[in-house]
């Protein structure tokens, strides 16, 4: 079978795209190939870090030479509400990447940490 492969695309390549690109590495094993990209780059959020390495167990170590940094939303939210959106947000991508990866004929692989 050929390998999957998979560009997951966004603006700021910040948080969600990074957190998809973990979880198609780990739930698509050897039959993904994936990357992340963003139109205006900037440094990986800590906080999406931290579910990454929750969620996914599998975070590379960082963009393509991205440096800035991006808030995940406007207004004064705080760092253990952002942490818990992204859970939210981690825990829907995983359902997503593993249909994603059944419909293109592939065998999702268990999760390490649900």
């Amino acid at each position: 079978m050929q390998p999957i492969r998979e560009l997951v695309l966004c603006t700021g390549n910040s948080a969600r795209s990074h957190m998809a690109e973990g979880f198609f590495r780990q739930i698509g094993g050897g039959q993904v190939r994936v990357d992340s990209a963003g139109t205006a780059p900037s440094r990986v959020h800590p906080l999406a870090i931290q579910v990454i390495m929750m969620l996914a167990r599998c975070f590379r170590g960082g963009p393509n030479g991205c440096t800035g940094a991006t808030p995940l939303r406007g207004g004064a939210v705080g760092e253990a509400a952002q942490l818990e959106l992204l859970r939210e947000i981690g825990r829907d991508m995983q359902a997503r990447v593993q249909a994603c990866i059944t419909e293109r004929g592939g065998e999702p692989q268990e999760l390490a940490f649900k």
